[in-house]
C-alpha cells in the first residue's frame, strides 16, 4: 500500500525515539513523529478556541500489545498519559496526549 509506505518513510525521517510506560510498569522504545501545535477548535459555538494537543503519530506493531488509556509516554523529557488512540486502518495510530 503506497500510504502505509509513505508513513513508514514519514517515521524513520521525522521521527524520534520516546518510552512507551504502561500501567504495569512494562517500558519499550518507540520510534514515532511528536507534534505539540496549536489548533484552532469550532465546537459548533462559532466560536473560535485556540487549544494545544500534544500526539504522536507511530506505527501500531511497534507499540506494546496491551496498551490503554493512562499509559505513560515520555518525549523530549516530558512525561504525558495517553488520552485516546486512533488508528487510521492503515497499520498506524495517532496517539493523542495529556501533560501530566
Amino acid at each position: 500500500m503506497p500510504f502505509a509506505k509513505a508513513a513508514e518513510d514519514m517515521i524513520a525521517k521525522l521521527g524520534e525515539d520516546f518510552t512507551y510506560i504502561t500501567e504495569g510498569g512494562d517500558a519499550i522504545t518507540v520510534r514515532g513523529v511528536y507534534e505539540d501545535q496549536y489548533q484552532e477548535v469550532d465546537p459548533q459555538t462559532q466560536v473560535a478556541v485556540i487549544s494545544q494537543q500534544p500526539m504522536l503519530f507511530c506505527r501500531l506493531q511497534d507499540l506494546p500489545e496491551t496498551r490503554g488509556r493512562g499509559d505513560r509516554i515520555t518525549v523530549r523529557g516530558e512525561t504525558y498519559r495517553v488520552r485516546e488512540e486512533q488508528p487510521d486502518g492503515y497499520g498506524n495510530t495517532d496517539i493523542y496526549l495529556h501533560r501530566v
